[in-house]
């Protein structure tokens, strides 16, 4: 095996139809274009379905459903990932292992940046204690992969990273794709993304409603079923719903 593993189980999250997935299915597609013995070792679920040309280690990761209440496994898997012998890619804020062994890719700081909405108020305790873990992760990781100068900045300011060990990494644009299904001969326009506050969600809502009357607010992503009723609460009561 090599001595170097990537951690690609976000593709058996949510994760996988989010951004991280994204990016980790990138890193696969690279590496597999490299020669067999460079191409690091993929860390999986078990039932996760294994990228060909590479070897994988699975572990045992169950779903975890509880909402505003951390998924303890994370901590589990990585009781097993201490020994190891070689570097190990973090690709998600869930599981960054403790050692100076660790590459950890950093998306971003929102939660660091905007505390009010994701680790203030009541219920987020446990929240807040599992971000501040991963901020010490990140002070701890031999290399910080920053995706843009504005995540390094804000690993450097609000996480307290070791600017000497932080590296920006731009993230190469997405393959092509193409949309499953029947396309709106109408104008539309097309939302892509979560619903978190900081995607602003909303804020598209209100602008198509000002929009001439033509045109449709296309919107997709993963999202819950909460977050999906609360859009369209808010649609209609801004007057699009048939938008």
């Amino acid at each position: 095996m090599s001595t170097a593993t990537l951690d690609a189980t976000p593709l058996a999250s949510a994760h996988g139809q989010r951004g991280i997935g994204t990016v980790v299915r990138g890193l696969i597609a690279g590496f597999g274009a490299m020669e067999a013995e460079r191409r690091p070792t993929l860390l999986i679920r078990r039932g996760q379905e294994r990228p060909g040309g590479f070897d994988a280690e699975s572990v045992r990761w169950p779903r975890w459903r509880l909402y505003r209440v951390p998924d303890p496994w994370p901590a589990v898997v990585e009781r097993g990932l201490h020994d190891r012998d070689g570097v190990f890619h973090a690709t998600q804020p869930a599981l960054v292992p403790r050692g100076e062994r660790v590459v950890a890719t950093c998306y971003d700081l929102i939660p660091a940046r905007f505390p009010r909405w994701y680790l203030h108020g009541p219920g987020r305790a446990a929240e807040r204690r599992a971000y501040g873990r991963f901020l010490e992760r990140l002070r701890a990781a031999r290399l910080v992969w920053a995706i843009s100068e504005e995540t390094k900045r804000d690993a450097v300011a609000l996480g307290g990273a070791d600017p000497g060990r932080v590296r920006v990494v731009p993230l190469a644009p997405a393959p092509e794709v193409a949309p499953e299904g029947e396309v709106p001969d109408e104008p539309y326009v097309l939302f892509a993304g979560g619903s978190e506050p900081h995607k602003n969600a909303t804020l598209a809502l209100e602008a198509i409603a000002l929009a001439r009357a033509d045109v449709r607010l296309v919107m997709v992503g993963a999202w819950s079923r909460r977050r999906a009723e609360r859009l369209r609460r808010r649609a209609r009561g801004l007057g699009g719903r048939d938008r």
